[in-house]
Formats: C-alpha cells, sequence, structure tokens
C-alpha cells in the first residue's frame, strides 16, 4: 500500500473534548477523514505528544506496603505523596509510618545505606508484644487478584488501586502475589545474624512509573504481552505467567528517563523521528471518533496529586496525529501483459522511391 493524502490532527485535551484531561475523546462527523472503496485504508500515526510532569513521583500507586506486627493483623504503612528528593527521604518518612502503625514501635529506625542502594529496618528496639521476630513480617502486594482475600488477614484500607502497588519497586523488596493465605513473600530479607533487623532484597528507586502508555480505543490492533497492560488475571489460574502476544488498544510508549523530578524535565515529550515509530492500521473506512487514554503501563489513570486535577485541564496532553489515506497497489508480476492484450506488427507500405 501507498500514501495518497495525509492530514495532520492537532489535539488538545483541555479544551473541546469529551472526559477529563487523561481520558479525552473529539468527534469529526463531516466525513473529512475518511477513504471510500475496499483497496484504500485509514492509517494513524502518533507524532508529538506534550505532557505537563505534574504529578507526584510518590503517590497512590507506590506508597504503601504492609506489616503483620501489630495485633497479628495486616496493617498498611502509608508514607505521604511527593516528590521525595533523595532515598534518605523515604527512609525518614517509612521509619515515621511504621512508628504511626501501633503502640510499641517508637524505637524502630529505618535507613537508607548509599552503598549497596538498599533500605534497612531494624525492629531491635520494638516492644516483644506487637512484633516478634521471625513470625511477623514485612509484605507487599502487587495484583489485583489480592483484593479477594480471607477475612481478618487482609487489610481494610487498601487505597485507589487496592493491593495493585509498585511499592517494591520503590523499597526494593519482594512483590507478594498471593495474598488468600499463608505462607506469604517476605518484603524484606532479614538479617540471619540479627533477627530484629531488616533489609531491601534489591536496590531502591525514587519513582515507579517509568513510562506514560497512550491507549487508543479507534478501531484497530496492535499486539503487547500477555501481562503488559493489565493483571494477568485474578485466582490463582490468573496468576501464572503467559508468554503469549495479545491484541492491544497501546497505540505508543513514551518512556520516562527520570524517575525524579527535575526543573529541567518538567515536561513528558515525545517528537516522532520521521519512521512512525507509532502507528496502527485502522479497522474503518471513516474515523468519526478519537479516544485517547493515558495510562501508566499496568493499565492504570495516571495518578492525580489533589481531586479532579485531571477534570479541570491540569493534566492535560497535547498531541498531533498524522492520518495516512492508503490505497492498495497491486503487485507487478499482475502487471505484465498477457498475449491475447498485444496488437499483430503490420506491414507498412512507405511506397517506391
Amino acid at each position: 500500500m501507498e500514501s495518497f493524502y495525509t492530514r495532520t490532527v492537532f489535539l488538545d485535551s483541555s479544551v473541546n473534548k469529551n472526559g477529563d484531561g487523561i481520558d479525552a475523546s473529539w468527534t469529526n462527523n463531516d466525513g473529512t477523514l475518511s477513504v471510500q472503496g475496499n483497496d484504500k485504508y485509514l492509517k494513524m500515526t502518533l507524532q508529538t505528544l506534550s505532557l505537563y510532569r505534574n504529578f507526584y513521583t510518590i503517590n497512590y500507586t507506590n506508597n504503601r506496603f504492609y506489616m503483620t506486627g501489630f495485633l497479628g493483623v495486616v496493617q498498611p504503612v502509608v508514607i505521604p505523596d511527593g516528590e521525595y528528593a533523595t532515598l534518605a527521604d523515604i527512609a525518614a518518612a517509612v521509619q515515621v509510618a511504621i512508628i504511626a502503625v501501633g503502640p510499641g514501635y517508637p524505637g524502630i529506625t529505618c535507613i537508607y545505606d548509599p552503598t549497596s542502594r538498599k533500605f534497612i529496618i531494624d525492629m531491635s528496639a520494638a516492644s516483644p508484644a506487637p512484633w516478634n521476630p521471625g513470625v511477623d513480617r514485612f509484605l507487599a502486594f502487587c495484583d489485583p487478584a489480592n483484593e479477594v482475600g480471607t477475612s481478618g488477614v487482609l487489610p481494610v484500607d487498601k487505597g485507589p488501586y487496592g493491593m495493585f502497588n509498585d511499592s517494591s519497586i520503590i523499597m526494593g523488596g519482594v512483590p507478594n502475589r498471593n495474598a488468600n493465605g499463608f505462607p506469604l513473600a517476605d518484603m524484606f530479607e532479614q538479617d540471619p545474624l540479627v533477627p530484629n533487623v531488616y533489609f531491601s532484597y534489591f536496590p531502591a528507586m525514587l519513582g515507579s512509573l517509568d513510562e506514560v502508555v497512550v491507549r487508543c480505543q479507534t478501531p484497530g490492533v496492535n499486539m503487547s504481552s500477555y501481562g503488559y497492560d493489565v493483571s494477568t488475571g485474578s485466582g490463582a489460574a490468573g496468576l501464572v505467567n503467559n508468554a503469549a502476544l495479545v491484541p492491544s488498544n497501546i497505540l505508543a510508549r513514551i518512556p520516562i528517563r527520570e524517575t525524579s523530578y527535575f526543573a529541567p524535565t518538567a515536561y513528558i515529550q515525545y517528537v516522532g523521528d520521521g519512521d512512525e515509530t507509532f502507528s496502527m492500521l485502522l479497522g474503518v473506512k471513516s474515523l468519526n471518533t478519537i479516544r485517547l487514554i493515558l495510562t501508566d503501563s499496568r493499565g492504570r489513570p495516571l495518578p492525580q496529586a489533589g481531586l479532579n486535577q485531571a477534570k479541570i485541564g491540569n493534566l492535560s496532553f497535547r498531541c498531533s496525529l498524522r492520518i495516512d489515506y492508503l490505497q492498495s497497489v497491486l503487485p507487478q508480476t499482475s502487471r505484465v501483459l498477457q498475449p491475447q492484450d498485444l496488437i499483430l506488427q503490420q506491414n507498412i507500405a512507405l511506397g517506391q522511391e
């Protein structure tokens, strides 16, 4: 196929749209984005995208983990939303949050070791009543299936996304995918020499949002790995890994280079490099509605720093889409002349000289 006509569509999600700033749709009913004929198609390509980076790197998608200490019940440990300049700042917030869980914890400490890039939690000063080394533990749940569990085991406060949480990435801990019973995976590793000291398994991070995913509800199909945009399902059968590629509504993914906020990178921007990096062949002849949704890689809306932040346009984005009108081209072999198409040469009398 070859392109015989091209149009560029400029969109701004803060005005003339339906939905909030990160879930916007536009309508086009005048037929200007349409083709006719079985040999003609529409193709959509993302050329540019600009988004204000005015959401917190530590937010309700990654600011909570759990501990089974006080009263033998799973308790949420939540640090405030915000911009943390260093991992030491996060460690200080975690220490305050653990102390706030229950009595007997004022003496605990949480520090960040810059050499190993790991958090170290010392519970040795906790009273024996609320904390039992080797039995009580730190947990991080990561799968939506964990929202359904045994009464008395799971906490009541699960947050806006239930237990679908990235705190294990921030803390360098082990994510747990099974909250319906024991044994549960410990988020932190217990020091074999000091039973009351726990440290991260892996290096910690300042943020967990590594990319902005542009999803398109316009009829068209791309492909993604089985668990790229959503959880792999609920229940024991849904927790297995799957190597399949499945249809996806993902139009583009915009990588974020920095996990923490810096003033020079206050905008998330994408500019196509000219080779149509992100494109989709549409399954319709007439493009009447364009709906774009911005999410993280797990299909969750971008975190909002305040109520109605997206609806008032404070999380709006701007983009330009290229619409190509494609036409099917016959293969070169079908253009070969057939014998019945040839005209026999006739002798022409030029006369005598």
